[in-house]
């Protein structure tokens, strides 16, 4: 109960500094992919909403020449 300890800084802080360091650099690199991926969906996104546009229209020109077929059926 009175035995004392001690503990060398350099021995305990070198490791804890690098694995500091270490985290900080899977941190950093997983943040670069979670950008990287952010632009992809953004682009898959942005894709869609053209496609959507497209399908709209694309609908809008079917519905014209079922009219004017029918007109010509009469």
């Amino acid at each position: 109960s009175n035995d004392y300890y001690n503990l060398r800084y350099s021995e305990f802080t070198v490791p804890l500094v690098k694995a500091v360091q270490e985290l900080n650099t899977k941190v950093s690199t997983q943040q670069e992919i979670i950008e990287s991926q952010q632009l992809h969906i953004e682009s898959f996104i942005s894709e869609n909403d053209n496609l959507k546009s497209q399908l709209q229209t694309l609908q809008e020109e079917v519905e014209q020449i079922k009219a004017m077929l029918a007109k010509g059926g009469e």
